[in-house]
């Protein structure tokens, strides 16, 4: 990640990243792509308490670096 991620977030970020990776058979960027815009709709219907985790400030550090 580009900065430090609390681990809460990071987990389940990267279990629904590798769901889709794996179990999807999606590519790495489409992956990426969908979790990061799964986060978004999560954090839009955020309700009280639970929001922290799909904040921008936890997908956002996530980026894919090199080919495939």
């Amino acid at each position: 990640s580009l900065w430090k991620v609390e681990d809460e977030g990071t987990q389940k970020f990267m279990q629904a990243f590798y769901e889709r990776l794996w179990k999807e058979k999606q590519g790495s960027l489409q992956a990426l792509q969908a979790t990061k815009k799964e986060w978004i709709e999560k954090q839009r219907k955020n309700t009280p308490g639970i929001g922290s985790i799909y904040s921008p400030k936890v997908w956002s550090a996530f980026i894919l670096s090199g080919a495939r």
